[in-house]
């Protein structure tokens, strides 16, 4: 009865190794099969449709630095804890919920990189994301 509770347990083990392991190195855009949970301890992802992707529908995944951001305009945490795009600060004077501008001396264009953008006010694609780039070149 013994060797079949200690054999039950070292499976028991195994199998929660294995589903950690899998959930673990798990990426932005990979499938997942448990809906709601966290898929890859390190970046900070959720199941959602089965797939591994940012927390809230606003955010955008940055495969640089591997970590899910808000956009300019997007809501944010001054703590870290949701954070903004690049070159972009959350306007919360405290831990309470803010949103993301460009920090000085960047500005808000449309655009994948700095090097081909629009000026914010000239904007025309509205599916365009808003980056922040150095005011010195727009």
């Amino acid at each position: 009865m013994v060797s079949k509770s200690i054999f039950s347990a070292v499976a028991l083990c195994a199998l929660v190794f294995v589903t950690l392991e899998l959930v673990s190195s798990q990426k932005f855009g990979d499938p997942c099969n448990f809906e709601g949970q966290a898929c890859g301890f390190s970046r900070k992802l959720t199941c959602k449709n089965k797939i591994c992707g940012c927390d809230f529908t606003w955010q955008s995944f940055d495969e640089k630095y591997q970590k899910c951001q808000s956009p300019l305009g997007g809501f944010c945490y001054r703590n870290g804890t949701l954070p903004c795009v690049n070159n972009a600060k959350c306007s919360a004077n405290n831990d309470f919920l803010g949103f993301c501008l460009c920090e000085e001396p960047f500005v808000a264009v449309s655009g994948s990189s700095c090097d081909e953008t629009k000026t914010f006010s000239s904007r025309n694609n509205k599916d365009s994301p808003l980056i922040c780039c150095p005011s010195n070149r727009v």
